[in-house]
This record gives structure tokens, sequence and C-alpha cells, in this order.
């Protein structure tokens, strides 16, 4: 047995993936016992001798043939439907990537990507990724503004202790610097 269909049947896989796999189960099933129904109700209705007398060979070849012809449109229509089903696989291995990572970011973490796919999941990653890499950008550029403010907070301290006063002024001028390039990257950040 699979490891996702192991999964599935114990609960632990997300709701959605659980009925595809019931879809696809159904359809199976469905295929399988209609087609059976089918061969069995033609080998029924050739058991009858009398029936050989009324065709011709030809007739009896084409009739006995007849439901594995039918159950083989009904493979090929089943076949056709869990094709369709099998990308929505995909789309839920995004939507829980895109979930994990969100919960990550939700935790503070700006650092973990998420793989790149192909088509639209891999915009959906792309503009994910991009996203936290633009945040995490600010946050460092406001952590460095930060680092530098506590530096000139010290350079003041020492200064006022010394009675420096002209470089207890530039100090708080660079301070009003930064609070303006703070203010701006807050600027780029909606709250």
């Amino acid at each position: 047995m699979s490891i996702g269909l192991a999964q599935a049947i114990s609960g632990k896989m997300p709701i959605e993936t659980r009925a595809l796999f019931r879809t696809i189960g159904i359809l199976g099933f469905s295929a399988v016992t209609l087609s059976a129904a089918v061969i069995a109700y033609f080998n029924g209705l050739f058991s009858n001798d009398g029936i050989i007398d009324v065709m011709g060979q030809i007739e009896l070849l084409t009739t006995s043939v007849m439901p594995y012809l039918i159950s083989a449109v009904i493979a090929a229509i089943t076949a056709s439907s869990i094709n369709t089903i099998i990308p929505f696989f995909k789309i839920l291995s995004v939507q829980a990537q895109v979930h994990n990572r969100l919960e990550l970011l939700a935790k503070g973490d700006l650092c973990s990507k998420i793989p790149a796919g192909r088509g639209q999941a891999a915009k959906v990653a792309h503009t994910l990724n991009d996203a936290v890499d633009h945040l995490a950008s600010r946050v460092s550029q406001l952590k460095a503004i930060n680092h530098k403010q506590w530096d000139l907070a010290e350079t003041i301290r020492m200064s006022a202790k010394k009675g420096d006063f002209t470089i207890v002024l530039q100090a708080v001028d660079q301070m009003e610097e930064n609070w303006k390039r703070a203010s701006k990257i807050e600027d780029q950040l909606s709250t």
C-alpha cells in the first residue's frame, strides 16, 4: 500500500486529499462494477443455445465482443476522469507548502523559501518568496538602524559624562538622520 493511501486511510492527510482519494476509489469501483455487470448481462444473454441458431457467425462475434468494448469505453472514461483529478494533488501540495511557509513567517522566520514548481504554482511560490525577501530586507535595514541608534546613545552617554557636548550634538544629529531613514522604510510597509 502506498504511503499516501495509508495516510489517507488513517486520517492523517488533509480532508481535501482524502476527498480526492475517495473520488478516485469510487470511480475505479464503479468502473469495475459496471464492466462486470455488462459482461455478466451479455454472457447471460448468450447462455441460451437458441440464440446461436438465430444469429449469424459475424453477428455472434460482434455481439460477443460488445461487452468487452463497452468495458473498454468505461475504463477509458474512468482513466480520463482520474487523469483529470491527479493534478489537484500538486495543487494541494503547493497549498500545504504555502500554508507552512506562512506559519513560519508568522513565527518570525524570514529566511526559509518555498521550492518553486512549474506553472501557476511557481508563480505563487515566487511571489510569496519575493514578498518575504522584501520584508526581510526592510526588517534588516530597521535592525541596522536600531543598532546604530544604540551605539549613538552610548556615545551620547559617554560624551555627556565627559562634558563634550559637541559630540553629543553630532550624535543627536546622526540619530535624527537614522530616524528619517527608519521613517522612509516604515512608509514602504503597510500596517
